[in-house]
């Protein structure tokens, strides 16, 4: 359960980014052909409106950190 950093509501969770070009937005590593360390999914607050991105899954990063 996420709370919201603006107004401390219980935030919806697991909220799919889209964009026009394509289903979901990646994050990657700098540089050119560097793999993709994720999906970003959101979290949104239904009091404010503040919402977050974060990575769907860590593994990746784990291993990039190690």
């Amino acid at each position: 359960m996420r709370k919201c950093l603006r107004c401390n509501s219980e935030m919806i969770e697991n909220i799919e980014i889209r964009t026009n070009e394509a289903i979901g937005i990646s994050v990657g590593e700098k540089g050119i052909f560097k793999g993709s360390l994720g999906k970003l999914n959101a979290s949104v607050c239904p009091e404010c409106g503040y919402t977050e991105t974060y990575l769907a899954n860590t593994k990746k990063l784990e291993k990039l950190i190690k």
